[in-house]
């Protein structure tokens, strides 16, 4: 062979010994790549942030956080946000938050073989910081009252100083109640003794159903109503506040 032949072999042998060294590298690669298992698969995921009474919540910043990344969206006009190529079989930590709602926290895991993935979140709005008043009168009759969403505790008092510190136990009392539920009331009243000597003073709080479905809120008296007593026209107040929500409720109704 002359020269050039050989030149020619030499050529090609180098070509062919870099492609085969780049060939052991791309599978080695290819088996770190699946080396762990099964293959890791993504999915789409279509989160829905509502109010507890179904409405969208708008503009609400969802943040997603998976394999130590955070990945961010806000919610459309019709409340919801998608992500694409989330990973299944993966631990997924959420946060929700908008103006006006307690934030949502939480955790998802999609399952491998799913491809579309919807979850639903409902974000419970702030309470106020003044104490509000939900419900104020007098009453032996029936009526009802609505848990404002979020609400978890109910305070309950007179608006007569004195007589929540005459009865026992002394008012105000707290109520656990579940927010966005509508409870039947009655006999909201304050009762007084018939005649002033001695003196007697009475609070009783129902929420009723019937006769065989109720329960007492409040029952505080003290005193002796040795003829009886009457019905006054001291209100009671029903009201609740984001400090009252942390109270220990003394009655549970939820």
């Amino acid at each position: 062979m002359g020269a050039i032949t050989w030149a020619i072999i030499g050529i090609c042998y180098m070509i062919y010994s870099e492609f085969k060294g780049s060939d052991k590298m791309f599978n080695r690669r290819l088996l770190q790549a699946t080396s762990g298992g099964e293959q890791q698969t993504y999915s789409v995921l279509e989160i829905h942030v509502d109010t507890p009474d179904g409405d969208h919540v708008r503009s609400a910043r969802v943040e997603l956080t998976y394999n130590g990344e955070s990945n961010l969206a806000n919610t459309d006009n019709k409340g919801i946000a998608v992500f694409y190529g989330v990973p299944t079989g993966t631990e997924i930590s959420y946060t929700i938050t908008a103006a006006g709602y307690n934030a949502a926290t939480g955790k998802w895991i999609i399952d491998t073989d799913v491809e579309y993935e919807t979850e639903y979140v409902v974000l419970s709005p702030q309470l106020p910081t003044k104490e509000t008043v939900l419900w104020k009168g007098s009453t032996v009759n029936a009526f009802t009252i609505t848990i404002p969403p979020g609400v978890k505790v109910l305070k309950i008092t007179t608006e007569n100083t004195y007589v929540n510190e005459f009865v026992d136990p002394i008012l105000p009392r707290y109520i656990g109640v579940t927010g966005g539920k509508t409870y039947n009331m009655r006999w909201a009243t304050v009762e007084e003794g018939s005649i002033p000597e001695p003196e007697y003073w009475e609070v009783q709080v129902y929420r009723y159903n019937s006769s065989y479905d109720f329960k007492q809120w409040v029952s505080s008296y003290a005193g002796d109503a040795v003829e009886g007593a009457i019905t006054t026209n001291i209100q009671i107040i029903m009201s609740y506040s984001a400090s009252i929500n942390g109270v220990t409720p003394n009655v549970l109704d939820y």
